[in-house]
């Protein structure tokens, strides 16, 4: 992560020096001038006693100084050759003729000094598309090497541009190694607001912006502002909480599944018929205000019914209503009146209704979207788990579940006191706003354009209730807060996750702090301690319940014992492939990595937090989630997952599934999202093998930390406590408050019986050691059980130059090699196991 930024900031420096320094003369002066655009070879010479030094290449735009939107400059450097000379080879395509190299030396443009320029055969090429997908575009690159040459490396860039053409913001996608051969890649980006266009790019790297491919441009939707005025009765319009709690109607969510270029106007009226909201002063009002491109949510058709309005003078109204939005240019949306938990003869009257406005929609070529269908379809699953007038509506049984947030209204109570079954509450309301955007979705209309992936945890807004009676401060000053957040949606309907969320003492919005997502593990809960320790370390904090297999925590707390009452998403089970039926939507791994997503959007929610300046970590069961989540969201700045890995059929302990998960949800993703990731794992670990921590941790390019110990769970991460490992929040500040880097460690190679490694540290090493065990990892006689390895250590000489070598023992079979700084923080090889 760092690297990355220094990087940046080298490109901005040389374009600096390039547009102040002057030219100074050369001794042979060639036309710059390409007569194609493959490969590239640029050579020249200066003189000889200018061997030695070094010489960078610059492309720009002709007529432009700097690096900008619409050019793209290669940086490349070279040291001059004893005689004078230099050569520059690299990949272009574009028209060449319609670039300059300049040439800088010392911080004075040598450009004049360019004598020739030759163009070469084709090494690499690059397909690159993409495609617009709600708040992202999706991009596929099709590579192919022509010549089979290893270790090229590449990087998508996204670039994201306003209407009118200002560039709004770059992001490095994604980057790895091109492999021989073909080479396929996806990936995607989250647009950026205001953005009209994304064009990708694949180069060589940031720095040197070296093209490869093809440029790829899409336009996004939804990208002017408009506005959405919503006409409805008493349960589609917005209620003011003070007033209402929980009586909420659907408009107010209106805005959760638009993006930010939508404004919602809610002009609903109590008991309006379609007819008389139409003769009324609103209407009225509402046409002054409609401009060309708005759009009118039409909600009416309940009110009809209940009274028995006669059908043609509701369809009348409606008439009249998509008449006059015309006039005024505005596109109207009707909808179909949503049902109740009432008779069924209430029911079967609304469809009635309900087929009626389908037919004025028809009539009128007006898109319809049948809110009334697409409820009860959710009502009739038989997957539920809750009547849906517990579940929607204000009912006794959703009593409880209201109170623990606060004291309810006047008005619920007299709803409750009268037995009302059409108003709803606010899970209701949320329900119906986003079976209308299902139905949107399939809609042909422009409105389309401004919805946000329902489907995408990164996407959701931030929703969530705390629980007074459970939060607390804590000894050191820190707020602690138990919440109920809204998670994906469960068999159809929202569910919840509860949540410790801490913020330590002294963070305000004028000081704020970095913060870490803290993802637990089997047979655990959401631990207000383990937020206590991360807000005494300075980090605020959260720590989210997935639900285990067995129902001891369900409606409790960590204790067992405190209640608490939500509606949970799916239990964990397993992730083989025999146990994952029914819709993907409701799988357990589905949920645990978008719960990930949604603790950062809500830690990131908050003032006393910097923004996008967030960890995670993950321990045991908490390791497997976490180690895949990353590969699904790529905001976090690093991850720590510990006793818990990817690469679980590799693993030899009790936890090695046959399959991992499917095929989204594979390891590979989190290879290919190219974060910083801190893998630790215990010598003798029971669940987790040293063979599929060390896999991860090479796959990822990422370090390691093995913590050689006797126990068979170390640290009793599965018991709440995360215990005190330094590695772990010396990596974070390390990460996040500049703070001192660990020793860096290569990855482990033998020759024969001799082992080499590299390593790096800012400050001195203390130690380096080699652990060694004579029989290979073996494990407990069953899950739990401490493992029996023996380990032998041997103190290891240092070097001047941190390259070691060393024999090991005939009798070693596991071995890895362990560095420890002045700090006492260690990082170490990957462990492998050698043939006696």
């Amino acid at each position: 992560m760092k690297k990355s930024k220094s990087m940046l900031c080298l490109l901005l420096s040389l374009l600096m020096i390039f547009s102040l320094c002057s030219v100074v003369s050369a001794e042979e002066v060639e036309a710059n001038q390409w007569e194609a655009t493959q490969k590239v070879v640029v050579r020249g010479k200066l003189s000889a006693n200018n061997a030695g030094e070094e010489v960078t290449l610059v492309l720009f735009k002709n007529g432009e100084d700097s690096v900008s939107q619409s050019s793209i400059g290669y940086i490349g450097q070279q040291t001059i050759a004893e005689d004078g000379s230099y050569a520059f080879s690299f990949k272009f395509q574009g028209d060449a003729s319609q670039y300059t190299a300049r040439l800088n030396m010392n911080g004075k443009n040598v450009d004049k000094s360019i004598t020739s320029a030759s163009v070469e055969s084709e090494i690499i090429s690059a397909t690159v598309s993409a495609k617009y997908n709600f708040s992202t575009v999706d991009i596929a690159v099709e590579m192919e090497n022509y010549f089979g040459l290893a270790d090229k490396p590449y990087v998508i860039i996204a670039a994201a541009y306003s209407e009118a053409g200002a560039l709004i913001s770059t992001e490095s996608v994604q980057s790895g190694m091109i492999a021989n051969g073909v080479s396929s890649e996806d990936a995607q980006i989250s647009i950026p607001e205001n953005a009209a266009k994304v064009k990708i790019f694949v180069w060589s790297d940031y720095a040197r912006a070296l093209p490869y491919g093809d440029l790829a441009t899409v336009s996004v939707a939804g990208n002017e502002p408009a506005a959405v005025h919503f006409i409805g009765d008493s349960r589609g319009m917005t209620h003011a909480e003070e007033d209402s709690f929980p009586v909420q109607g659907w408009s107010y969510f209106l805005d959760e599944i638009f993006n930010s270029n939508i404004t919602v106007y809610d002009h609903s009226a109590e008991g309006a018929t379609a007819a008389s909201f139409i003769s009324s002063e609103k209407w009225d009002a509402v046409k002054a205000e409609l401009a060309e491109g708005d759009y009118v949510v039409a909600a009416l058709g309940y009110e009809d019914a209940m009274s028995n309005t006669p059908v043609i003078e509701m369809e009348t109204a409606l008439e009249t209503l998509q008449s006059d939005a015309e006039t005024k240019g505005a596109e109207v949306i009707f909808t179909t009146p949503v049902p109740t938990a009432g008779t069924a003869d209430e029911n079967s009257n609304l469809t009635v209704y309900s087929e009626a406005i389908q037919s004025v929609a028809e009539k009128t070529h007006a898109v319809c979207v049948d809110v009334n269908g697409l409820v009860k379809k959710q009502f009739s699953n038989p997957e539920l788990g809750y009547q849906p007038y517990d579940l929607y509506y204000i009912s006794p049984a959703a009593k409880t579940h209201y109170t623990q947030f606060k004291g309810l209204s006047a008005k619920v109570e007299a709803l409750l006191s009268a037995g009302d079954t059409a108003i709803l509450n606010e899970r209701g309301a949320k329900l119906v706003a986003d079976k209308f955007a299902q139905g949107l979705a399939s809609c042909t209309t422009s409105l389309t354009g401004y919805l946000v992936d329902f489907t995408d945890a990164k996407a959701k807004p931030v929703r969530y209730r705390e629980i007074p009676q459970l939060s607390y401060t804590d000894s050191k000053g820190s707020e602690i807060k138990a919440v109920l957040f809204y998670g994906m949606p469960y068999h159809g309907s929202e569910s919840e996750v509860f949540a410790y969320v801490g913020v330590p003492a002294g963070a305000s919005e004028t000081n704020p702090v970095p913060s870490m997502v803290l993802v637990h593990g089997a047979a655990g809960h959401a631990y207000k301690d383990w937020v206590e320790l991360w807000c005494s370390k300075g980090y605020a904090a959260i720590s989210f319940y997935w639900r285990e297999p067995s129902s001891d925590y369900d409606h409790k707390l960590a204790d067992g014992v405190t209640p608490v009452d939500y509606y949970a998403g799916p239990r964990r089970s397993d992730i083989s492939t025999s146990v994952l039926t029914g819709d993907k939507a409701d799988h357990f791994m589905v949920h645990a990595t978008s719960d990930i997503s949604l603790a950062y959007n809500l830690i990131n929610s908050l003032p006393e937090v910097k923004k996008g300046e967030t960890g995670i970590t993950g321990i045991s069961w908490g390791g497997i989630i976490s180690s895949r989540g990353i590969g699904e969201d790529t905001r976090f700045k690093f991850a720590m997952p510990v006793y818990g890995c990817g690469n679980l059929t590799l693993s030899t302990g009790s936890i090695h599934p046959d399959s991992i998960y499917d095929g989204k949800y594979t390891f590979a993703n989190t290879v290919k999202a190219g974060m910083p990731v801190f893998w630790i794992n215990g010598s003798n670990d029971t669940f987790f093998s040293l063979h599929a921590t060390s896999q991860c941790s090479y796959e990822t390019l990422s370090q390691l930390c093995i913590k050689n110990n006797n126990g068979s769970h170390s640290q009793q991460h599965g018991s709440g406590s995360t215990g005190d490992i330094p590695e772990l929040f010396a990596y974070a500040d390390y990460m996040l408050k500049d703070g001192t880097a660990l020793p860096t460690v290569s990855k482990l190679t033998m020759n024969g019986r001799a082992a080499s490694f590299s390593y790096e540290s800012p400050i001195s090493i203390t130690s380096v050691k080699l652990w060694y065990n004579t029989t290979g990892i073996v494990y407990g006689n069953g899950i739990g059980k401490p493992g029996t390895t023996a380990w032998t250590s041997v103190n290891i000489t240092q070097t001047a130059d941190g390259n070691i070598t060393y024999t090991v023992p005939d009798d070693a079979v596991g071995i890895y090699f362990e560095v420890k700084d002045a700090n006492g923080l260690c990082r170490t090889t990957d462990y492998i196991e050698l043939k006696k």
